[in-house]
């Protein structure tokens, strides 16, 4: 595994990590099975700010996240960049979520 790589998957973490906090979900929710939509939505915005924010493939994204395939991921991407058009207030989640922790110390 390359540096790119590494960083990469470090990212990764950090995203699901802030997904689930912002969200108050259980630590597995990335990768349960589960697919109601009060974990399904995040893990789509989770793998949405993956695909934004790394240089994974698609492939890489979806073993992450509980050994989904490239086309789940797709499908999390168009549908939240869907409900983005829709709701402009998703727009300020992934702000809040994209911005957490990068606040510089006092």
């Amino acid at each position: 595994m390359n540096l790119l790589q590494t960083k990469d998957l470090k990212k990764l973490k950090d995203i699901q990590s802030r997904v689930i906090a912002h969200y108050g979900l259980p630590p597995d929710a990335m990768t349960t099975p589960v697919r109601t939509n009060n974990i399904a939505h995040p893990r789509m915005l989770a793998m949405f700010l993956c695909c934004r924010n790394t240089h994974l493939t698609l492939s890489e994204i979806g073993r992450h996240f509980g050994n989904r395939d490239h086309g789940t991921v797709i499908h999390a991407r168009k549908k939240i960049m869907e409900a983005v058009r829709n709701n402009p207030g998703i727009e300020t989640v992934i702000d809040e979520i994209s911005n957490a922790g990068s606040e510089a110390p006092r």
